[in-house]
């Protein structure tokens, strides 16, 4: 703890040879708090107490970083939900609706909506519109002036996956997805400068890649030897000209670090597990299925997945019948995203107090591969489980359970999730399907975190571009299918809107 926090408040942990690190000198004790009832450690064995002694201003800045601390650090790492691998450089796309890509500038709000667990002691932040008296287009001109943007960028990264033969036998495993949920941004306090909170549009895009491209190898050879040990060394004073030099090097380092970003689908506000919210979420995707054209065809059983992230360029995942036999059905790494495309509402979220589902959303498309992993693998090895054996054990009551991994391998669980049913739905048009799910998210140490969720999920009909990819004829695709896209994401966005909307009347 005390390496993180002064790795939060010097943007990086003093060594040896840096003691002269602090902008005052101060004197740190952590202590087990003897105030605490028995009850309030049992809930929370980990609460520490901060004692200082310093200056006025050493105070209030330990104060300060002390307080971003609690509200950015969880009790478990914090793995990134997407591998530099997978994230193909050019794919981010960030639109605001209805506004122009260009000369678009953003602020940041506290995000109410659902959130990954992996964030639950991260600050969310949500981008929306700054400044008055914008360029405001109609939704027709919106979707004419998007589709041909987005057209000229699917046929650049198509290009990228042609570039490599041994991407052509995943063809056949690709697949363009739409969800409707939160976007939002991760410690953007500490991503920007203190004297700039707002961003060009375009910017905060390529901030967001130059996040993930931070490769790592991982070690295979990977020993749990650490030192348990942890020594206190006399800080001293900065003098002026370090200082200076170091808020210099702490902005130079904010701008090209990039900024943490994810998308949580669903409605339900605040992950609020609420079963009459639940119910009213189904409900409102059930009939705006409908109301777009949709029939219902078929249902599938449920399934548990288990996501790995033992390093930033690798991840494993287990997807296993959701019965008795837990029978493993795919053995993935994470999917290669050759085009992101996230549409944010321009305004700050707003939420419907008495069904406690949110009335604005986001929505994140994204045309990506899918690739198995082989047991015969080094990854595989790695975790040394058994061939085609599920990882999870589970209770009396269903519920997962970790406690006979090791403590090396449960670090690094990015979560596990629980689909309970699955219902399918087909379009006339036959140029979109979609699947209506809902479940459980487990994660934290322990599983102790848990998220309920309801989810609307689309897959487009993309045979047009798998044909021009295997006859490689890129520039045969045109703007009808981005234009149909953001049609058909643009009209169930409105349907969304709709029914949050009525069921508000009906609640005053």
């Amino acid at each position: 703890l005390i390496l993180h926090l002064f790795g939060r408040i010097f943007d990086k942990v003093p060594d040896e040879d840096e003691e002269d690190l602090a902008l005052h000198s101060f004197d740190i004790l952590l202590k087990q708090s003897s105030e605490l009832s028995d009850d309030a450690l049992k809930e929370n064995p980990f609460v520490l107490v901060v004692d200082a002694e310093g200056s006025v201003a050493s105070i209030m800045r330990l104060r300060v970083e002390v307080t971003r601390l609690s509200r950015t650090s969880g009790s478990y790492p914090h793995h990134p939900r997407r591998m530099p691998k997978s994230f193909i450089p050019g794919s981010c796309v960030m639109l605001m609706k209805t506004f122009p890509v260009e000369n678009t500038r953003i602020g940041f709000k506290d995000s109410f909506g659902p959130y990954n667990l992996l964030h639950t002691m991260q600050e969310r932040s949500k981008p929306v519109i700054v400044g008055k008296d914008l360029l405001h287009l109609s939704d027709k001109a919106w979707m004419q002036l998007v589709a041909s943007l987005l057209t000229a960028r699917l046929q650049t990264q198509l290009e990228l996956f042609c570039d490599d033969d041994a991407n052509l036998s995943l063809v056949e495993k690709m697949e363009m997805t739409m969800r409707f949920g939160t976007f939002y941004v991760v410690n953007i306090t500490n991503s920007l400068p203190d004297c700039n909170k707002t961003l060009m549009l375009t910017d905060l895009a390529n901030a967001m890649e130059r996040y993930f491209a931070k490769p790592r190898l991982i070690d295979f050879n990977f020993k749990d030897e650490r030192d348990e040990t942890m020594s206190m060394t006399e800080l001293k004073p900065l003098s002026e000209k370090r200082l200076i030099d170091r808020e210099a090097n702490i902005l130079k380092f904010r701008s090209t670090r990039g900024i943490a970003s994810s998308f949580c689908p669903g409605l339900l506000a605040s992950n609020c597990g609420d079963s009459e919210a639940i119910r009213t979420c189904q409900s409102v995707y059930t009939n705006v299925l409908k109301k777009h054209g949709f029939s219902e065809t078929s249902s599938k059983s449920g399934w548990w997945r288990i996501n790995f992230f033992p390093a930033i360029d690798h991840e494993i995942s287990f997807v296993a019948e959701d019965n008795d036999n837990h029978t493993v059905l795919q053995i993935e790494d994470r999917p290669k995203v050759w085009l992101s495309v996230t549409v944010c509402n321009p305004f700050h979220d707003d939420i419907l107090s008495n069904t406690k589902i949110m009335t604005s959303h986001d929505i994140r498309m994204k045309l990506l591969t899918i690739e198995d992993v082989s047991p015969e693998s080094e990854l595989y090895k790695f975790y040394n489980f058994k061939k085609n054996e599920f990882p999870l054990k589970f209770d009396k009551a269903g519920e997962p359970k970790i406690g006979h991994l090791s403590v090396q391998i449960q670090k690094t669980i990015g979560y596990i999730r629980n689909v309970k049913e699955c219902r399918c739905f087909s379009h006339p048009s036959k140029a979109i399907e979609a699947e209506l799910i809902f479940g459980k998210e487990y994660n934290g140490q322990q599983l102790s975190l848990v998220r309920h969720f309801v989810e609307m999920n689309f897959y487009f009909n993309i045979s047009t571009i798998k044909e021009s990819i295997k006859n490689k004829r890129l520039t045969s695709i045109d703007e009808s299918f981005m234009r149909s896209a953001m049609e058909h994401a643009t009209s169930i966005s409105h349907l969304i809107k709709e029914q949050v909307e009525e069921l508000q009347s009906q609640s005053t």
